[in-house]
């Protein structure tokens, strides 16, 4: 009994830490939101998509300027869905790289202080939700 309690307050404990961690992305203020941005790795043919994956796919499907309630738990991209654990084939790819080429949300920068990474060019893809918060996800392109 008492090694549930413990259990259970450990694991509550990395819930909140994982949640906190999530949140950091996300805020009212846009450049503080840019500023805490998310990476995102490159996709690749066998990449398991994650719940940020899901969010910048959330945000590169998006209208420009059509408001959100944050990252969904799933996103269809030209009539395949996708969820938290879905492996990436090669067709998955060629309909996500097109949909990020279509997407009207990015911002392409130059990484000249080398803030992100060794990436050359930074594109930074946001949304915000229907309370006003802004997300924002970035990756080297």
């Amino acid at each position: 009994m008492k090694s549930t309690k413990i259990f259970n307050i450990v694991l509550m404990i990395a819930v909140m830490a994982v949640s906190a961690a999530t949140l950091n992305a996300q805020d009212k203020n846009k450049a503080k939101a840019k500023a805490s941005a998310k990476k995102i790795d490159n996709f690749a043919e066998g990449k398991t998509l994650s719940k940020d994956d899901l969010g910048f796919l959330t945000a590169v499907t998006k209208a420009k300027g059509e408001k959100s309630r944050g990252a969904n738990d799933e996103v269809t991209i030209d009539g395949t869905t996708y969820k938290v654990g879905h492996v990436l084939t090669s067709d998955d790819l060629a309909k996500i790289s097109k949909a990020i080429s279509k997407s009207k949300n990015g911002q392409k920068a130059q990484n000249k202080s080398k803030s992100r990474g060794d990436c050359r060019y930074v594109c930074y893809y946001y949304l915000q939700d229907s309370y006003g918060y802004w997300y924002y996800y970035y990756y080297c392109c």
